[in-house]
């Protein structure tokens, strides 16, 4: 496209003026208009672009399956650990509750009797409050959960 423009003095000056078309593509395999330009210069190219395609195709995928492969096992040893976490706190805390009624009954025996009673009516007392504490804990999570 020329346009021309006049200037002082009765001169003319001519403009050239290009317009260019740009295109964006983007994908995994390239423009089709690409591969056949490359097919043009080098002859087979085009199978070679492909293949080079399919194999970082399958190269990411295995990555992304590895990936998800990690994070299950990451969650599942996270999942183990808590159950052993939990296990371990649930005998310890029937090791304490037996000796603290172990205590509670040796204080009434040996003619303690006040601090004997209190001592198994503590122990008690604290074993239904954990049991009522821990059952508030998962309702609050499975309405957490829910929302």
């Amino acid at each position: 496209m020329v346009r021309k423009t006049k200037i002082a003095n009765n001169q003319q000056q001519e403009f050239v003026v290009k317009q260019q078309k740009i295109e964006h593509y983007s994908g995994i395999i390239p423009h089709h208009s690409l591969v056949e330009g490359y097919e043009k210069v080098c002859p087979g190219a085009a199978d070679r672009i492909l293949a080079m395609t399919e194999n970082d195709l399958k190269h990411r995928q295995e990555l992304e399956r590895k990936e998800q492969e990690n994070i299950i096992e990451s969650r599942n040893k996270v999942l183990d650990s808590e159950i052993s976490n939990f296990k371990r706190g649930q005998y310890f805390g029937f090791i304490i509750m037996v000796i603290a009624l172990l205590g509670g009954f040796h204080l009434v025996v040996n003619e303690q009797k006040i601090g004997g009673y209190i001592t198994l009516v503590s122990t008690v007392l604290f074993y239904f409050g954990a049991v009522m504490y821990k059952n508030k804990i998962e309702k609050r999570n499975a309405d957490e959960e829910k929302q």
